[in-house]
Order: structure tokens, then sequence, then C-alpha cells
């Protein structure tokens, strides 16, 4: 294990502790929000104490579109409240219960909730921004390009301020050919992509490289150039093309 990855684990064992007392026991979080009639999903919202009118950040969580629940995700909140933030953290359904259409769905579900009810939670509805993490960002990026989303929910791109992506997959075609060229081609999470995606004659249509176009909402791209799952080399094409 490199010395990287111990401080990583150290700090992790550190903060979940704390997370998990912050969610237990803040007064301002909304636990268990259902935010579609049909869906069965939750989402939770942690706002500041006091005032209204806050900047708000959607928080969809990554997990190779097969693991994690949003309750793991508090540290999100507790590093933001602080920065008078509203926070909201919705689920997914899982892999192999759903498939990458009803995953991104769900995520652009709990945004349209977003925009029209945060209000009630003390934040802003022109101030929202979208932010995901590895396979959370892949689905925020769908949810935000591919336009049938957003239309489906009657709302449009223009109504976001921003999206932030972290280390995500944003060409399914370059994710798994690093998967095969490092041979890890047969992989939980290579099978999981292929799943998800309902095989690889989807690849086209599910990434978000292939939607983008002009006038966008502002993206930021973040990405850990040691990344052995998810190349930087896919983020950097994902940029170029942006511009």
């Amino acid at each position: 294990m490199k010395i990287t990855d111990l401080l990583f684990y150290v700090k992790l064992y550190e903060v979940i502790p704390i997370a998990k007392k912050l969610y237990m026991e803040y007064e301002h979080l909304a636990r268990d929000v259902a935010f579609h009639p049909k869906m069965k999903v939750r989402l939770n919202v942690y706002s500041p104490a006091g005032d209204t009118d806050h900047p708000v950040l959607i928080f969809v969580h990554g997990g190779g579109w097969s693991k994690f629940r949003k309750e793991l995700f508090a540290p999100a909140a507790m590093k933001l409240l602080p920065e008078k933030m509203v926070v909201v953290i919705p689920d997914h359904t899982l892999y192999p219960d759903a498939g990458y259409e009803q995953m991104t769905h769900e995520v652009t579900a709990a945004l349209s909730w977003t925009l029209e009810n945060i209000e009630q939670y003390g934040g802003n509805p022109r101030r929202v921004v979208i932010g995901g993490h590895s396979s959370g960002g892949q689905l925020v990026g769908l949810a935000m390009l591919e336009p049938r989303f957003l239309h489906a929910y009657r709302h449009t791109k223009d109504e976001v301020c921003g999206v932030i992506l972290a280390n995500s997959g944003y060409d399914i075609s370059a994710q798994y050919a690093f998967g095969q060229g490092e041979g890890k081609g047969d992989t939980p999470l290579m099978r999981a992509m292929i799943g998800v995606m309902g095989g690889q004659e989807n690849f086209s249509t599910v990434f978000p490289i292939n939607y983008v176009q002009p006038d966008l909402s502002p993206i930021l791209l973040i990405h850990g150039d040691e990344d052995q799952t998810v190349p930087v080399s896919i983020a950097v094409d994902f940029h170029a093309a942006l511009q």
C-alpha cells in the first residue's frame, strides 16, 4: 500500500465517526425525503442553521453503480455546511436492480425536486449546482447533457448554475479499452459496467462525451492523476471536447 493510500484510510476512519454523529444528531437534516411519487429511492437535505437564500449542492455518490448509500456521504455536508450551503444527497437504485436508464431518471428527478422545493429548506433554487463522483458523475453528466432526461421533468439545463464531476468516466468505450489493456476486463466493476449499460452495443448512447453541445452550464472537472480505475486521460479528452 502506498503511503498516500494509507493516509487516506487513516483520514477516512477519523472522519466517519464524526460524520455519523452529524447524521444522527444534526437538527437541520431532513432524512429520507421522497422526491418522486413513483420512485422508492429517497434523499437527505442538510441545511445551515438560520437564514435562507443559500446556494445548493446536489451530490450524487459513486460506487461502481452497485455500492453505497446516501448516509455514507454525510462528510460532504459536514464540509459544506460551515460554508452556508444546503447539501442534497440522493440515493439511486443500484445494479443489478436497475440499469443506467432508471438510475439517470432518478438523478434527474432528484434535481427536479430540488429546483421545485429547495426554498422550503433554506436554499435558493436559482443557485443550484449538481455534482457527482465516479459512477455518480457519469449519471449526472448524462442527466445534464442528454436533453431527454431533463425534458421529461419539464426542466432545462439553463436552470442549473453549474456541474462538478470528479473522477468519472465520460467515454465508456475508452473506459472499457483501458480495463482490457490493464488486464481488468473481467473484474466486478467491468461486469457491472457492461450490465448497467445493457451490453456493449449501448456504449455509444450512455456516456456524456457523446452529448457535448453549445451553451452548457459551466462544468468543473476534477480528476486525480493516479486514478487506477478511471484514467485521467478520459477527463482530459472530455475537457477537450467541451472546449
